[in-house]
């Protein structure tokens, strides 16, 4: 009879772990983390289910008011650093009967996507730190305006990070 070793969790796994430990462990993150990964938490599949299970289950019981509270930047777009990368947001007001909600969205190609509270916990309060840096960072990057988003023509808009129309009605 063939001995058979414990699949491997998937890298989505372990990123959606990661992101869970972020969420709950704050300032412990990291450590937390790195004491599953020597612990081989990680090497088998059903170790990483068990550990991702645990940590849904510790996010339920959180209170949801923790998460309502936090202040949301102006709309508009954005691009801030996330897991050492440079993404790019937009920020909107809700409309209808989601009048008075602001969302925010993360950019995939050309599509936007949605963004999960430990993603939006860590990129609102990156964009709070300096809004005016994440809007010219935008801008810069993708050369389409921070406040409406579309595409910038002349040198002026483009050093300003902001189109015309957008200029005249600030």
């Amino acid at each position: 009879m063939r001995a058979y070793a414990p699949r491997a969790a998937s890298t989505k796994q372990i990123d959606f772990a990661r992101t869970l430990i972020t969420e709950l462990e704050g300032d412990n993150a990291e450590e937390f983390f790195q004491a599953h990964v020597e612990a081989g938490t990680f090497d088998a599949m059903g170790l990483t289910s068990g550990l991702i299970d645990a940590l849904l289950a510790r996010k339920r019981a959180l209170p949801r008011a923790a998460v309502a509270d936090i202040t949301m930047p102006e709309p508009g777009y954005y691009a801030v650093e996330y897991q050492s990368v440079l993404r790019f947001y937009a920020v909107k007001a809700g409309k209808g009967k989601w009048e008075g909600r602001t969302f925010i969205n993360r950019y995939k190609s050309d599509e936007l996507g949605r963004v999960f509270r430990p993603e939006q916990a860590v990129v609102v309060a990156a964009i709070l730190a300096d809004p005016e840096a994440a809007r010219q960072t935008f801008a810069r990057e993708t050369t389409h305006c921070y406040v409406c988003g579309r595409r910038l023509t002349d040198a002026e808009s483009r050093r300003l990070g902001i189109g015309p129309d957008c200029r005249g009605r600030r």
